[in-house]
């Protein structure tokens, strides 16, 4: 009889940021399932190693799963410490955007077993299957990936979405992750969850790591499958909300028209939220946004000078801001602007052009956000190779660390320049009166660690 494997799937606990469950390791949940492999979850609010262990020996588990993030890096350190020291012959398989981007610092700090980069549902079961069979060398070959050294595989790009079964999320704790808050669709007070129609930017923006994983090929799902996910969402959970966490579902706006008209003929009655680019908005999309449920559009629009938005490879103008703002100025749909500061090189000249920007506009809520310098993006190399960083890696995860667990609340920056920019910053804000539009939900610039604090 042909044993069957039982894997667990792991998501490092990182302090409030538990707004959505762990969709990539529930779309990994179900293509494993449907290889008839047993999938149980450890997705804890505090970080709870003791019954991760007994979770482990519970179900007598065979292979683990880990997400990893930047900021989980050092949680992920101690949790496969943890699991080495008690079960060293359970294989770790360590996937996500820290892994595709860092696979070296992975392997260099922790036990791993194999990075995976790239996305994981089709390659994760073969691997899965791999270890099943006793694996001990790498093989000449994979059907959905290649090796890139001894522990490193890259994953092979999926270009079937609707090939994939929807994400596991009973195995989640889902009445946690759509209880009433502010953080479902950012700003309003809504029962909600997330869901995900398209994977991929074709910008590389140098602060992103998105790249790493997805690569800059959009691909998209059925628009009807889509639509039938939202449906079976309400039914299910009785969410008011979805906010989907496609980094640019309206870049393509002929595949927008289509899943906007899909949704409008199923009169679903659920208030929804998306990301765009400002380039991306027209009239005739909002007037579709607005008849299909469409309640708030967050816009990364980052800075208000055109030399920093050059620096950050970000492929927009100043006027591309205006001219969405005022398509949706008169729609109703709740606008939600996400302006970054303390960006390398950055003078107080271009902290007041973005702060210009954030009046000129108005957005019905913003955030303003410090630039992080995550190992692996355009960003942290330029910052590097400028001298400007003021940690080495190791002190960043470290800080990383740090913040989402103890909740510093006076950090004030990465860059060497960052103590005098934050202090200019949030007196500007503080003179302008734009503190009354500021999204409080997160680590904003006016709230630091003390309003999350533990």
């Amino acid at each position: 009889m042909v044993k069957q494997m039982n894997v667990l799937l792991v998501n490092p606990v990182v302090i409030n940021q538990n707004s959505h469950p762990p969709l990539g390791l529930l779309y990994i949940a179900s293509a494993l399932m449907e290889k008839g492999v047993d999938v149980s979850l450890y997705d804890p609010e505090t970080s709870d190693i003791s019954s991760l262990g007994e979770q482990i020996s519970n179900r007598n588990i065979d292979v683990i799963g880990v997400y990893s993030t930047c900021s989980q890096h050092n949680e992920i350190v101690r949790l496969v410490s943890f699991i080495k020291g008690r079960h060293n012959d359970i294989p770790i398989i360590i996937g996500g955007p820290h892994a595709s981007s860092n696979p070296q610092d992975v392997i260099k700090d922790s036990l791993v077993d194999m990075v995976v980069q790239g996305e994981g549902e089709l390659l994760f079961p073969e691997l899965v299957n791999l270890f099943k069979t006793g694996y001990k060398s790498k093989p000449t070959s994979l059907k959905f990936g290649n090796f890139v050294s001894d522990k490193v595989v890259q994953a092979k790009k999926i270009t079937d979405l609707d090939s994939l079964p929807i994400p596991a999320r009973d195995l989640a704790d889902m009445l946690r992750y759509t209880s009433k808050g502010i953080n479902r669709i950012r700003g309003m007070e809504i029962t909600g969850t997330s869901i995900i129609a398209t994977r991929a930017c074709p910008y590389t923006c140098s602060f992103c790591g998105s790249d790493a994983v997805f690569g800059n090929k959009v691909i998209y799902r059925d628009p009807k499958n889509v639509v039938d996910e939202m449906r079976m969402l309400k039914q299910e959970y009785g969410v008011e909300g979805l906010f989907f966490l496609d980094d640019t579902l309206t870049v393509n706006k002929r595949y927008l028209a289509k899943f906007l008209g899909e949704l409008i003929e199923a009169d679903l009655d659920i208030s929804w939220a998306l990301q765009s680019r400002v380039e991306n908005i027209d009239e005739n999309i909002v007037r579709l946004l607005k008849k299909s449920g469409c309640v708030q559009i967050e816009f990364g629009i980052e800075s208000g000078s055109e030399r920093i938005l050059r620096l950050m490879n970000k492929r927009q103008s100043i006027s591309d801001v205006y001219q969405a703002f005022e398509a949706l100025r008169e729609s109703g749909i709740r606008t939600f602007g996400n302006f970054m500061f303390d960006y390398p090189t950055e003078t107080r000249e271009d902290i007041d052009k973005t702060l210009d920007l954030i009046l000129g506009v108005q957005p019905d809520v913003y955030g303003l956000w410090q630039s992080t310098p995550y190992p692996g993006t355009a960003l942290y190399n330029f910052a590097k190779r400028a001298g400007l960083l003021t940690f080495s890696k190791n002190q960043l995860y470290d800080f990383f660390d740090k913040m989402w667990t103890e909740r510093i609340e006076d950090f004030r920056g990465y860059f060497k320049s960052s103590p005098e920019i934050f202090e200019y910053t949030k007196e500007r804000i503080n003179s302008l009166g734009l503190q009354e539009r500021m999204y409080q939900g997160n680590w904003t610039i006016l709230n630091q660690g003390k309003k999350n604090a533990k």
